[in-house]
């Protein structure tokens, strides 16, 4: 089955389908006591004293709407015993088998199970997962029911279909606190690498569209008959909500498609991923391009020294493929050791050291193999994932250096430098991200994503009280309503107040002001950008943090070498007195223009694709809000 829109939808940003409620939806282990288990909202301190037991509810409403089901599908019963460190899917298979309790042929509820292909192999992880987690469903069940069957078919189909179908659901902040399982109005949306519509949960008070413009259809094209959309009668509607919306036009008769993988990896990490946890292998567009698109050739590009594509052979092809595994390995170890045992300083020494001089083979070259230095070009996976590592661990230097309670200018310089080399790496992420956007539209919430947070970080370097850094006097911070942010170049503040009040906007009015945004930073960057990256041994050898045209935009592009010279650079250094003052003077109203355009322009994208509430560029945006900047 698959899912066609019913009308033409020629403006971007639109709902697509009504507020659609769960089927089934569990919290994760770890949010048990912290969200109400029925509609999953932050509880208060005074609901979740340590003596309680989940489940947890936020009103009486929600506790009579969901505690029956919470015990009568063995949930309970489930928690009680399940041992496992999270125990959500079953629970959520639980519920969908109490709703649904019958099978017809592979469908549960309409919803595909999958249980055959994901079986089909005893010596498979998943087989033992499958088989391990139906047998304590069902033991669940029988201390309910009484009684069950023996051979778990039941318990094993919802566990599959909740394994295929569920999606993870994430707070306002992006935190995800559990899962949950839609009807076919969801559920039948199919995956592509290159989508035209997203999803998005939002609480009760949230708007959504009323009209349901979409329709299932047979994948030959044939209609189903209508809507998709099972209001299940007597049950309760209640739970997470979800919709659609679109992030490019779409015609009447075309099929909706969301992504089910992060869309920033390469083509074989997502086919990886897809047929792990799905089973099917993608052939979407951007899938099945050949040669590779840009964008995909880019996340997978590297340098290799003193060789071309056209003098590689194919020996020389697969020790490249098998450094890039060790890179991989060493990229992927140094962010787990920053994020398992906070371990900034290596985190950062190490991501470092591999962007700027890569791989280099020293010992002596066996029969066959060439001696070679490979290096990540700058949009490579692992750039990015690195990049994004790079400047949270900066960051939590820095507040380590400012949390020593200590008045030393010393500690107060190094704390700078690291906020200020933090900033750099979230602009050098949003600016990586937005380029591939140029090349595959669907990339558009990641990089809106990556320009809120940039911006927040630039902002945050300029206007903190823990970097207003005496010297021979105090340089007072500016009141950032009292700037001037009404940009004459690109009018972006006018145009995102009035798209923050309409929630609305025309294709072309948001290819207007992307281009506009672009045109405006790109005046300002490079008055601040040998200013962020100082002191790296990596950002001082990037040209410029938003275009990276100077890479090529052919697959030759990994003849660029982006390493030349690199002998020279310096160790991160505290900045100088001078250095201070020339700050002070010139540098900082710069740097807040520049994160006052990057986090208006990603609250203005997630705002429209994503209908989020603009709450932090509100802040900058209200003359009379005067923001903290402690």
């Amino acid at each position: 089955m698959e899912i066609r829109s019913n009308s033409d939808i020629k403006n971007i940003g639109q709902d697509i389908t009504p507020a659609l409620y769960p089927i089934s939806h569990s919290l994760y282990n770890t949010h048990l006591l912290s969200h109400c288990s029925a509609c999953f909202s932050p509880l208060s301190l005074s609901l979740k004293p340590s003596s309680f037991s989940p489940p947890l509810y936020c009103s009486s409403l929600c506790s009579s709407s969901d505690h029956s089901l919470h015990t009568l599908s063995g949930e309970h019963s489930l928690l009680l015993s399940h041992t496992l460190s999270d125990s959500s899917d079953l629970r959520a298979a639980l519920r969908l088998l109490h709703r649904y309790d019958r099978l017809l042929g592979d469908r549960i509820g309409g919803l595909l199970s999958n249980r055959q292909c994901l079986i089909d192999d005893p010596n498979d992880e998943v087989f033992v997962e499958i088989k391990e987690g139906a047998k304590a469903m069902a033991e669940a069940r029988r201390m309910i029911r009484g009684n069950g069957d023996d051979d778990c078919v039941m318990e094993e189909a919802a566990f599959c279909a909740v394994m295929t179908n569920a999606v993870e659901v994430q707070d306002e902040n992006g935190v995800a606190v559990g899962i949950a399982v839609y009807d076919t109005a969801f559920s039948w949306i199919n995956h592509s690498c290159c989508p035209n519509a997203c999803y998005r949960f939002s609480g009760f008070n949230d708007e959504f569209g009323t009209g349901m413009l979409i329709a299932a259809a047979s994948v030959d094209g044939g209609s189903s008959g209508g809507s998709v959309y099972e209001s299940d009668g007597g049950w309760e509607r209640y739970g997470p909500r979800i919709g659609i919306r679109n992030i490019k036009p779409i015609s009447k008769g075309e099929e909706i498609t969301i992504a089910y993988t992060d869309l920033l990896q390469t083509k074989e990490t997502r086919q990886s991923d897809l047929w792990s946890k799905y089973r099917f292998i993608c052939h979407c567009r951007r899938c099945s391009t050949f040669p590779l698109p840009f964008v995909d050739h880019a996340l997978q590009d590297i340098h290799v020294a003193g060789l071309t594509s056209t003098t590689l052979n194919s020996a020389c092809n697969v020790y490249r493929y098998e450094v890039v595994e060790i890179l991989t390995e060493y990229t992927n170890g140094a962010i787990s050791e920053y994020l398992k045992f906070d371990d900034a300083e290596s985190c950062c020494k190490k991501l470092e050291h591999v962007l700027a001089y890569g791989f280099s083979d020293d010992q002596s070259p066996r029969e066959g193999k060439v001696q070679e230095n490979i290096r990540l070009q700058p949009l490579h996976h692992l750039s990015l994932n690195a990049y994004t590592a790079l400047s949270s661990a900066y960051k939590t230097l820095g507040s380590n250096l400012l949390d020593l309670s200590t008045r030393l200018l010393e500690h107060q310089l190094n704390a700078f430098d690291k906020s200020r080399i933090s900033a750099a790496y979230s602009l050098l992420l949003a600016g990586a991200t937005h380029y591939l956007f140029l090349s595959e539209s669907s990339l558009i919430i990641s990089a809106a994503n990556y320009w809120t947070t940039a911006g927040e970080s630039l902002l945050s370097l300029a206007t903190s009280t823990a970097h207003n850094i005496s010297v021979d006097r105090c340089y007072p911070i500016p009141n950032i309503p009292s700037l001037k942010l009404r940009c004459d170049n690109c009018a972006l503040k006018d145009k995102c107040e009035a798209i923050f009040g309409s929630r609305h906007t025309q294709n072309f009015e948001f290819e207007h002001i992307s281009r506009d945004f672009i045109n405006c930073i790109t005046d300002i960057v490079p008055q601040v950008w040998m200013f962020l990256s100082q002191g790296s041994p990596y950002l001082n050898r990037i040209k410029t943090p938003i275009d990276f045209s100077w890479l090529g935009n052919t697959k030759d592009s990994k003849d660029v070498d982006f390493g030349a010279n690199l002998g020279s650079c310096n160790v991160v250094r505290s900045l100088s007195r001078c250095e201070l003052e020339n700050w002070s003077d010139n540098q900082r109203e710069k740097i807040i223009q520049l994160g006052a355009h990057c986090l208006l322009y990603g609250d203005l994208v997630l705002t429209i694709f994503c209908g989020k509430d603009p709450q932090l560029a509100n802040s900058y945006l209200d003359p009379s809000c005067s923001r903290n900047t402690k």
